[in-house]
């Protein structure tokens, strides 16, 4: 594999050097705004014409017939081997198109020439996790403002806006909660705050925690931990299973909150928790 880093002026100088230097079937690894311009770093496998030209090497007054049949014989691998390297050049080409679509949809070039700071805001968004086009979207609302910090400022602001939150007070409400997002959001410690809280007004007696993390290290101690501090019980809950006995076993209490492992939202994990 050939690894290649980019600098130019615009997203779409950016991508012609690329394929100019690397050729169509290069892969977008990354892409950072930088001091005057954007920085891509494409890559572009290089297995099949390695192979290739080893194998021309080696017999040049042969047949391609010949040739054929001796890089056969010359290159046998493993099935295992193989197997890696075609789930490796599938990946490359779902990321690359992936890419394409992504900055093809945000029209880089177009939103830059309109507002330089925007190129710079949709990084920072898109860093947080934010959709490419309520990425945008949110640029686009705050590109008259010439002022990058205020800029920033107001594109979180119409981000919260756009984020539903629950109407209910759950501490009032009560009920079983479970807090599903990616790994440090802080739902750990949301959920010791809340437990805090609800003992508070209603007694230790009427919360509980529940843990279905066993990913990551140290978790269940934690909220052990934070269970030992409040008085509450905790249990763990790693399967379907286990989570209907727990709930059962804590059905007394008015308030359950549930830890979950974190991991991105598009995770086919999530839906199963």
């Amino acid at each position: 594999m050939k690894i290649k880093r980019f600098v130019a002026q615009d997203m779409r100088q950016a991508l012609r050097m690329v394929r100019e230097a690397l050729g169509e079937d290069a892969v977008i690894l990354s892409n950072k705004t930088v001091d005057g311009g954007v920085e891509l770093t494409a890559a572009i496998d290089l297995v099949d014409n390695i192979s290739s030209d080893t194998v021309d090497q080696r017999i040049p007054s042969q047949s391609r017939a010949a040739a054929r049949v001796n890089r056969t014989g010359d290159t046998d691998r493993p099935r295992q081997q193989d197997d890696a390297l075609e789930d490796m050049r599938r990946e490359m080409h779902n990321l690359r198109r992936w890419m394409q679509a992504e900055l093809s949809g945000m029209s880089w070039y177009d939103l830059g020439q309109r507002a330089p700071h925007s190129q710079q805001l949709l990084s920072q968004l898109m860093a947080l996790g934010v959709n490419a086009e309520l990425a945008r979207r949110l640029c686009e609302r705050v590109r008259d403002i010439e002022d990058i910090e205020q800029a920033w400022r107001k594109a979180l602001y119409f981000l919260a806006s756009e984020i539903r939150i629950c109407e209910t007070d759950v501490l009032e409400q009560g009920g079983v909660i479970a807090l599903v997002g990616p790994t440090g959001v802080g739902k750990t410690t949301t959920i010791a705050k809340m437990a805090a809280r609800y003992a508070l007004r209603h007694g230790h007696r009427s919360v509980a925690l529940i843990t279905t993390d066993s990913f990551r290290i140290g978790a269940r101690d934690q909220l052990q931990t934070y269970a030992r501090i409040l008085n509450v019980p905790v249990r763990t809950a790693t399967t379907p299973e286990e989570m209907d006995e727990s709930l059962n076993l804590l059905g007394d209490r008015r308030l359950i909150l549930v830890d979950t492992a974190g991991m991105a939202a598009a995770h086919e994990r999530v839906a199963d928790q």
